[in-house]
């Protein structure tokens, strides 16, 4: 794998996060027929406030930070209407589960609702012995590897030439899905969260006026 990431970074320009956000946005209106990411991250410190909040039990914050993640996970689904395009997320795991793991799990509810399929792994089973970095694919020719440090986003680089390294990761996604475990089977539960996430999904109707 670190061949492949290594020959890909060769063939790419760096780019900051601010330009990444704005690609990701164009790219996503733009996709015609797939979304790939893989999630490596086992702790994320570039917004650490939502997971401060799951720690410390602050629910009446999380609701908030709930709704809007579901109002963008919503507009994100508006874009992609009536397109059949295939939306895979894959997150590697370690035991025991982080904190940030377990909120994962959690919000993963949303995206799903929304037509995302999430699947996990364990990392130390599939891949003790390779270097896998964080990336997203689109349409399966466009790559964005995320550049992280100290579990912080540094950069990203992009490629968007054909080159054979970026279908070898396509088929991950393509040829590994019937192997990956749902992500609704890590078990996580949360009562308190769990009510929150399911009063946003069950009343998403009435509030966002969906048919």
């Amino acid at each position: 794998m670190v061949n492949i990431f290594t020959e890909i970074i060769n063939k790419s320009t760096y780019i900051d996060k601010v330009e990444y956000r704005k690609l990701f946005k164009e790219h996503w209106a733009d996709m015609k027929k797939s979304f790939y990411k893989y999630e490596n991250l086992q702790n994320y410190k570039d917004d650490s406030k939502f997971l401060e909040m799951y720690i410390n039990k602050d629910f009446k914050g999380m609701r908030e930070i709930i709704t809007s993640l579901y109002t963008s996970e919503k507009e994100l689904a508006k874009v992609r209407e009536n397109k059949n395009i295939n939306l895979i997320r894959v997150h590697g795991i370690k035991y025991p589960l982080s904190e940030y793991i377990k909120l994962e799990a959690l919000i993963y509810k949303i995206p799903h609702k929304f037509g995302q399929k999430i699947y996990f792994f364990d990392k130390d089973r599939e891949f003790s012995n390779k270097y896998i970095m964080d990336f997203v694919i689109f349409d399966e020719k466009i790559i964005f590897i995320l550049d992280f440090c100290d579990e912080k986003l540094q950069g990203v680089w992009q490629c968007t030439e054909d080159i054979p390294q970026i279908e070898k990761l396509c088929e991950l996604f393509r040829h590994s899905e019937s192997k990956l475990n749902d992500f609704r089977e890590l078990g996580v539960a949360d009562e308190e969260v769990n009510n929150a996430i399911e009063h946003i999904l069950n009343i998403g109707k009435d509030v966002y006026n969906e048919k």
